[in-house]
């Protein structure tokens, strides 16, 4: 079995880069993978364009070249550019092999965006969704989301996947948040909260979307003595420090259409977790029982953090439960019994 793998790769800083490098490692070890990434990505073997017309004559022509037997896109709508309108993306959906898509974004809902955005937005997801031979989603109720919504059978759920670390050991009441720093992330909530928890550290690590949205929290921060931050691009041993570090890991976003790749990480380590309830981050939470879903407001994130702190060895089964499920070797696993099917399917 032969795959091109559809991606950013390292060493874009990008949160699907390092997610791809990962899968395509594991997978590796059981199958051949052809790593097709965009111009920055140096570490893939074949880089294309993602946002030309002439994307689907690109993937055509090493698919020939490969032989391979199936085409995998981890699907972002930014990826396949703006002035398109990803309608090249739509385009190279139609191959004469199986094109799995996963969906990195699963819209609940449109609220917040203009009319336009949300039209355009809901028009690709459909689209993708049914020209894919098969969805990939993270979670079941995105799965379950998906296939309702679209009326298709074409939806398998499969968990973000992890690298593992040893359980953490709680040190004392040190917080983290980790990741790249938008708008709809709510770290202001999570600064407001932190008056609330004068016996906690925060720790905030990142790189922001938006300078301007930087100095406001850099304005925010100037007072806070228990709060440190370091902001622009982590690198991965860093990124580990910062983990084996914090105590428990708090996602106060305000809307989430993905799953975190950053929350992924804190499992990863072992570390409990408090989220919001907002799009499907809180989904795997509730589920395997190992953090704290809470609303999303200052308040709520502080009682949901001292609530953490206070039964911090509960959430150890849970966090066993799901690091099993979503290792990267069992999340490879499932790939390639999904791969198999799908070639299966197209050579009758």
């Amino acid at each position: 079995m032969k795959i091109g793998m559809v991606s950013k790769f390292l060493p874009e800083k990008d949160g699907i880069a390092r997610f791809s490098e990962n899968l395509c490692a594991e997978l590796g070890k059981r199958i051949e993978v052809v790593r097709i990434g965009d111009e920055k990505s140096a570490s893939a073997d074949y880089r294309v364009n993602f946002r030309s017309f002439r994307l689907k004559a690109d993937l055509q022509k090493i698919i020939e070249k490969e032989k391979l037997d199936l085409l995998h896109i981890q699907y972002i709508a930014a990826y396949f550019g703006r002035h398109t309108l990803n309608l090249n993306l739509l385009q190279a959906l139609s191959q004469k092999i199986p094109v799995v898509s996963t969906m990195h974004e699963v819209h609940y809902s449109y609220e917040g965006y203009n009319f336009l955005r949300k039209k355009v937005l809901a028009f690709l997801e459909k689209e993708v969704v049914k020209k894919s031979d098969a969805v990939i989603a993270h979670t079941p109720q995105q799965k379950e989301f998906l296939k309702k919504k679209y009326g298709v059978k074409n939806v398998e759920f499969m968990h973000l996947g992890m690298k593992l670390l040893g359980f953490h050991k709680r040190t004392g009441n040190s917080l983290l948040f980790f990741g790249k720093i938008s708008r709809m992330k709510g770290l202001e909530l999570l600064i407001k909260a932190m008056k609330m928890l004068p016996d906690c550290r925060l720790k905030i690590a990142g790189s922001f979307v938006d300078k301007k949205h930087q100095k406001q929290i850099e304005k925010m921060l100037a007072n806070a003595s228990n709060i440190k931050a370091k902001f622009g691009w982590v690198s991965d041993e860093e990124r580990w420090k910062y983990y084996k570090e914090a105590d428990i890991a708090v996602f106060p976003y305000i809307k989430a259409q993905n799953q975190s790749g950053a929350l992924m990480d804190a499992i990863a380590a072992g570390i409990p977790v408090v989220v919001t309830r907002s799009g499907g981050l809180h989904e795997v939470i509730e589920m395997f029982k190992c953090g704290e879903v809470v609303e999303k407001n200052p308040k709520a994130i502080a009682e949901g953090i001292k609530k953490a702190l206070k039964n911090y060895g509960s959430y150890r089964k849970g966090l066993a439960a799901y690091r099993k499920e979503a290792n990267w070797e069992k999340v490879a696993e499932n790939h390639e019994k999904l791969y198999g099917k799908m070639i299966g399917k197209n050579s009758y």
